[in-house]
Formats: structure tokens, sequence, C-alpha cells
């Protein structure tokens, strides 16, 4: 490819930086897994999972399962299905890949974006999306077990509600359609969630997607939520 000529070394350092950091790798579908696929096994657990937010849950509902019911491409997609207790403000739901038994603890490398499609079902409340990513410094290919050892950091998320530890990431509003989430990991903001190495920094160049983060944007938003994801790279 001819070189622009009128781009500066640093600005022209500055495109090349930004278009690595755009790329991404496929890592599923979920065309390939059996529909219904069993409760919490793959790639994330069923929410009820995290000890971090069970205790927010009403339980009655609460699926983390590939299923045919919609899709953005193919014929599959996941659905994430659950509801919080009343009077619960700071209710929050992490919705994690630990150890799941297809597609756990999926490898990123951090200088490049992960992005997914979404699918939030009418009479769902609106809510805040922002990834967990553990820094495990794997080896692994892309979409591979990177491990379940090291520090979470949240991405995307450019605060803490006061007063509760649940993030703030992307606002998502859409409903009854697909959106695509784009996570640019280089350049998102960082703020620590778990683990005595977590520091709000991304001190090593990849990792796992521990978690994606669901908050209420109405502190308290009982639900039921319903929340499709697929093509996730």
């Amino acid at each position: 490819m001819r070189p622009v000529r009128f781009l500066g070394v640093p600005l022209l350092a500055g495109v090349l930086a930004a278009a690595v950091a755009a790329q991404t790798f496929p890592i599923t579908d979920f065309e390939t897994f059996p529909a219904p696929s069993s409760n919490g096994s793959v790639m994330f657990r069923q929410p009820s999972f995290s000890g971090s937010t069970s205790g927010f849950l009403d339980t009655s509902i609460n699926t983390s399962q590939v299923v045919t019911d919609r899709a953005y491409s193919g014929t599959k997609s996941l659905k994430a299905n659950w509801k919080f207790k009343p009077n619960q403000p700071a209710a929050w739901l992490r919705l994690t890949t630990y150890q799941t038994a297809n597609l756990g603890n999926p490898a990123l490398d951090f200088a490049h974006a992960l992005r997914f499609k979404i699918y939030v079902a009418s009479g769902t409340p609106d809510v805040y999306v922002t990834l967990g990513v553990r820094e495990t410094n794997t080896t692994a290919p892309i979409g591979g077990n990177g491990g379940a050892s090291g520090g979470i950091e949240w991405i995307g998320a450019t605060s803490v509600d006061p007063g509760y530890v649940r993030p703030v990431g992307k606002l998502i509003t859409a409903k009854d359609r697909w959106v695509e989430v784009v996570f640019n990991i280089p350049v998102e903001p960082v703020l620590p969630f778990a683990g005595s190495t977590a520091n709000g920094v991304l001190d090593v160049p990849r990792g796992t997607l521990e978690n994606i983060s669901f908050t209420p944007v109405e502190a308290g938003a009982v639900g039921p939520y319903l929340i499709g994801l697929t093509q996730l790279d």
C-alpha cells in the first residue's frame, strides 16, 4: 500500500495504532452449540453463579443458554434471563465466564477491541454494560481458555455508582433489535474491581473476558431482564 505523503510520522503512527486496536478476532456466534444448551454451560455461567451479585437475584428466573429464540445471523444466540429482588438499590449482575465447560475464561488481547451484538427485549429496564477482564497474562489463542488467576479490571466503566460497588459503563436503551457494542480496550477507561493486583491499569498485554456486567440505570429496577448476545469478536 502506498504511504499517504501528507501524514507526518506521529500522526501516521497514531492512525496505525488505532487501526490495530480496532481489529477483532472471532470468538463465537454460538452456532456450533446445541440449543437449548444446558444452563450455564456455554461461555457464561447462569446469572446466580457469581457470589458478587447472587444475593441481589430472585432465582425464579435464572438462565444463560444457547437458544433459537432469536438470532442476528444464523439461527442461534445466547440468552441471559434474570430478575432482581425488590428493594435492592445496589443490584447489578456479574455474568461470569469463570471455568465454564465450553468457552470458559476466553482469552483476549488487550491491544485489540472486543465487540458483540446485544438484543434487549421490550420490558427490560435500561442497563449500563461493562466488561470485566482478568489479567492472567495468558499465551492461549484468542477465545481459548486463558486461565482464572489474576486481578479483575472493569473496562468501559466511567465511574462506580456512588455508595455501591457497581460499574457504570456503556448505556444500552435500544429494545427489540440487535445493536453492536464495541469496547476498544486500549482506550477505554479502566477501574479496579477485584483481586489484590487490580489497580485501574492493564499491567499485562493479555488476559480473559471474566464477565459482562449489567447495572440497572434505575437503581433497584427489578426486571425481568431478557438479553441476547452473539458474534463476540
